[in-house]
């Protein structure tokens, strides 16, 4: 078995949003955005050992003065957020998103600043870290051309940006 790392995509702004459902050659930036090799399936036999998740850091702006709220969307995301997981017709896995984040670390930083046209914020955070300090490990196996779902639901829809998946994964060299 040789070592590989599948990848996705995504932006995170809604209940449900699906990752690894579509190949290479049907993503819109083909390999810039997936590394699937076929729509909801891998090619070969694949043992998934880890999950991590890395949301972009992002910067928001509101025109409110001194606005923490705007920070209050990772904190539900880091808070509520859940990965399920599908292979073919077998169970449904249900696992904390939080747990599956690359060290989970929250840094975050609030700015007002009070000018003669308007007042404004900007918030800057990021909840990622580096790739080998945490993730999710798995150790599912994913049978060859067999249906793969991966969601990340929340309950509450807010916008996290884009987020990448990476599946630390196993197959046959």
């Amino acid at each position: 078995m040789v070592k590989y790392i599948y990848y996705d995509r995504r932006i995170v702004n809604a209940t449900q949003v699906q990752f690894f459902h579509e190949s290479r050659a049907k993503a819109t930036n083909k390999e810039f955005d997936t590394n699937m090799p076929k729509d909801l399936q891998f090619d070969v036999d694949t043992v998934i050992h880890k999950i991590f998740i890395v949301p972009e850091d992002f910067v928001i702006a509101s025109t409110t003065p001194a606005d923490s709220g705007l920070l209050d969307e990772l904190e539900t995301f880091l808070k509520t957020a859940i990965i399920e997981i599908q292979v073919g017709n077998g169970p449904v896995l249900y696992l904390p998103a939080a747990a599956a984040l690359s060290g989970i670390k929250s840094a975050g930083g609030v700015h007002y600043t009070q000018a003669t046209a308007a007042n404004a914020t900007l918030a800057i955070a990021s909840i990622s870290g580096p790739l080998d300090t945490a993730g999710l490990e798995l150790g599912l196996t994913v049978p060859a051309n067999t249906d793969f779902k991966f969601f990340i639901k929340q309950a509450t829809a807010v916008n996290i940006g884009l987020v990448q998946v990476y599946l630390l994964a196993e197959r046959p060299g």
